[in-house]
């Protein structure tokens, strides 16, 4: 049967966490049993602690027999004809289905992840479809074969790529994509272009399995019907971001076990919907923006996960791409974080728990915080959310005792001060028109001289604050491209205060130039009404 919480499902899950032990003394032929026996046999013990999760599922899996004597037919590794992204192998059950099972992003598949997302397709997802097309060519499979397709992470996204455009797609029976990013735009209009009105006959064949809080799979545009998505429970920590996205946390059982049973199914989780948000935003951007925004994060991935700097393609991240995504997309993902619900409460918990451990890390995301309403600004956003944002940092720093004072100081007392001078000002420009009642006029020069007092101690303020800025921005050593961008943003900042800082100073100008103006006219006022 196939479907969600089917046979098929599970032992798709079973397989594509195979996938990830990256374990080459194997054979094809060789049944799921014998390798298991061949794990037992390993004695680097730092291999074992670093699968130890994988191999308990696949220990547990092969007490059934019908798991224990599926084979492994053929691994894309055997051949050099695939490339090393492609990872992919061929399981045959004991009823006699084939699983195409497709690993993860790879070494080298980062950026070709983030092409993904403005591109009809990409070279690994061409890759992948060259593989089954293969395979089914080598097999000999027909209609009567039952094929599933199936992967997790960047393997899920080809499953459904191969389900729509590989040569001999139409002999896949059912695909399941686990935690598998969606599409671009550009290419689902081309999926579209190609079957016609059949279009979503196909797509019904494709099955999402998903972690509770996994966030890859809401990247891009999913092409997978509500009724066919399916989440399942991971109970992990909520800072373990990297967790929310590993295939064996589904079968993670509460006391920290695994077995091979796939979790119960579940909502969506906080983490998923801040992914929903996020995507929806990368998505509505022009197709330039968005190949800059997807690019600059896969490429930082790509530089903080694997070996190679560049894609297997051999392209990687430009500098006009970059300076785009920091001018262009950056204060627009801000935003989106500052006011998806869900952003917020992920971003405080992982912050919170990361930053007992990571305090410097901790002094970084303040300074952020504080500094982040001139991007905010740019957009022409309501000062209410300006606002929000100030709270929300402040929330964010209240186990962080001494920065959190300093911060809440100045955010509390410089919004005390606007909101203040904004009514004096108010009262000094209404009530004073043509028809005013002169003969009962005043004017209160102390308030005046008071807000010209409070207006040169903010400018202060901020001049000391932005020296501190740039000074952070030339004493930490971010390395490659994390320093090259967060130093334009902290310059960024810094000179966004420094504008600041001259607006304030023309406006101490301004109200020193009333301050005379208003005495002047008093003393002429008083003179007039002495000499009636």
């Amino acid at each position: 049967m196939s479907g969600l919480g089917s046979e098929e499902s599970r032992y798709s899950a079973i397989f594509n966490t195979f996938m990830y032990l990256g374990f080459t003394d194997v054979d094809n032929g060789d049944t799921l049993a014998e390798i298991v026996s061949k794990l037992d046999n390993i004695k680097d013990q730092r291999y074992l602690d670093a699968h130890a999760a994988q191999i308990q599922i696949l220990r547990d899996a092969v007490r059934d027999p019908n798991l224990a004597g599926t084979v492994l037919c053929n691994q894309s590794s055997d051949s050099a004809r695939y490339n090393s992204g492609t990872s992919a192998c061929v399981f045959r059950s004991q009823s006699g289905s084939y699983y195409v099972s497709y690993c993860g992003t790879g070494d080298g598949e980062w950026i070709d992840n983030g092409q993904g997302m403005s591109a009809v397709s990409t070279k690994q997802q061409e890759e992948a479809a060259k593989y089954f097309d293969d395979m089914a060519e080598r097999f000999n499979w027909g209609d009567k074969d039952n094929i599933i397709v199936t992967g997790h992470s960047k393997g899920g996204n080809k499953a459904q790529y191969i389900t729509l455009m590989a040569e001999h797609g139409a002999l896949i029976d059912t695909c399941y994509s686990m935690d598998g990013q969606g599409f671009s735009p550009e290419a689902i209009a081309h999926f579209e272009e190609k079957y016609g009105e059949n279009y979503e006959q196909v797509v019904k064949k494709i099955y999402g399995v998903c972690g509770e809080n996994d966030y890859v799979n809401r990247l891009g545009i999913s092409i997978i019907h509500n009724e066919n998505m399916q989440y399942v429970e991971t109970p992990i920590d909520a800072d373990d971001f990297a967790g929310c996205h590993e295939i064996e946390q589904m079968f993670r059982k509460p006391d920290g076990t695994y077995d091979s049973a796939l979790n119960n199914a579940t909502d969506q989780g906080d983490m998923s919907k801040f992914a929903d948000d996020l995507s929806e935003l990368l998505m509505s951007l022009p197709p330039d923006q968005r190949a800059a925004a997807a690019i600059t994060i896969m490429q930082i991935a790509e530089i903080a996960s694997e070996e190679n700097m560049i894609g297997l393609d051999g392209t990687s991240l430009t500098p006009d791409q970059l300076n785009l995504f920091i001018a262009k997309d950056l204060p627009r993902v801000i935003l989106t974080i500052i006011q998806s619900e869900s952003g917020r409460k992920v971003i405080m918990n992982a912050l919170t728990a990361y930053a007992k451990d990571n305090p410097f890390t901790a002094f970084l995301v303040i300074i952020g915080v504080v500094f982040i309403s001139p991007f905010v600004i740019k957009l022409g956003v309501d000062i209410i959310v300006i606002a929000n944002l100030i709270e929300w940092g402040k929330d964010l720093l209240k186990s962080w005792n001494d920065l959190y004072k300093l911060v809440n100081d100045f955010c509390e007392g410089f919004l005390e001060k606007i909101e203040e001078f904004s009514g004096r000002i108010y009262d000094l420009l209404n009530g004073r028109g043509l028809h005013a009642d002169y003969s009962r006029f005043s004017v209160d020069l102390n308030a005046l001289e008071i807000v010209q007092h409070e207006i040169e101690q903010q400018r202060n303020e901020l001049d000391i604050i932005e020296q501190q800025v740039r000074q952070i921005k030339e004493k930490i050593d971010f390395g490659l491209l994390t320093k090259y961008a967060v130093a334009i943003s902290l310059g960024g900042n810094a000179r966004n205060i420094n504008n600041l800082e001259n607006t304030l100073g023309k406006m101490e100008s301004s109200m020193k130039h009333i301050h005379s103006l208003y005495k002047n006219n008093e003393v002429r006022v008083i003179s007039s009404y002495e000499g009636i």
